[in-house]
């Protein structure tokens, strides 16, 4: 029961973690693309 509750937990944060995750990595992109530029 325990370890199910742990996994539906997983499965809703998962989209929420890969979302920031993704945001992070663009911004650190597109921060390393400015500073090539300048």
């Amino acid at each position: 029961m325990l370890a199910l509750f742990d996994r539906w937990q997983l499965v809703n944060f998962w989209p929420l973690s890969l979302k920031k995750l993704y945001s992070y990595i663009n911004l650190r992109e597109f921060n390393a693309i400015n500073e090539k530029q300048h």
